[in-house]
């Protein structure tokens, strides 16, 4: 009976570590012990709109540097996948490097790119079916004051609709999502009045619930083994 208790507060907490998709989260940026990059995680894309191409590595992940157009594509040089990205005018580039919002040489890096009113569309290529991934939005606020930006995941119709966020304090801004029988993603970040900024982002591949529920089972036997 004990064994059958331990069994399902094993499975409860394995179900509950799976995340849902459509479901936006919001963490504080302040420098670069904030990024969620490091070399055990797999990532699809990581990209930083700069005014030049190039890349950089971030703990080991590395990231591609697009230079600023108004239709930008590429190919993701840590992954080898594409991306597109269709802006309306009038984005245009920001030169600055670093608000004073968010110190940290990677982070500041991170902080040039887009700035204007309109919107931009984001599609990302060659992600596997039926698998669950987080997009991540890097919102730094320029100068504190509350613009906002609209962000929206076109996953298959889940019916989540726009999130408002405002940008006057920066955030890494995560949206989980499952791509269900599509092997591409659509992200839409749209500024509804005023001015706003996007300068970079990513996509993280989620680990597969089994493995989480497998990491249980094996903290199963090492309970029976103390038992025993």
């Amino acid at each position: 009976m004990k064994s059958l208790k331990v069994l399902s507060l094993v499975l409860f907490v394995c179900s509950a570590m799976n995340v849902q998709a459509g479901v936006f989260t919001s963490t504080a940026w302040t420098d670069d012990a904030d990024l969620p990059f490091s070399a055990e995680k797999e990532f699809t894309h990581v990209v930083d709109i700069a005014d030049a191409d190039g890349s950089f590595d971030i703990n080991g992940v590395t990231v591609t540097q697009v230079a600023l157009a108004a239709d930008m594509s590429g190919t993701d040089v840590g992954s080898g996948k594409a991306f597109t990205m269709t802006t309306t005018s009038p984005w245009l580039t920001n030169g600055a490097i670093g608000p004073a919002q968010v110190s940290g040489t990677n982070s500041q890096i991170l902080t040039t790119g887009l700035i204007a009113n309109g919107s931009v569309s984001i599609v990302l290529e060659g992600l596997q079916a039926n698998t669950d991934y987080m997009f991540s939005v890097f919102n730094p606020s320029w100068d504190g004051t509350a613009r906002e930006i609209a962000l929206d995941g076109g996953d298959d119709g889940l019916g989540v609709g726009a999130e408002i966020f405002t940008q006057e304090t920066s955030q890494i801004i995560e949206y989980v999502y499952n791509t269900g029988s599509n092997t591409s993603f659509t992200f839409d970040v749209t500024v509804p009045y005023g001015q706003g900024h996007l300068y970079s982002f990513a996509n993280e591949v989620v680990p597969e619930p089994a493995t989480m529920t497998l990491l249980g089972l094996g903290s199963l036997g090492l309970l029976r083994r103390r038992k025993a």
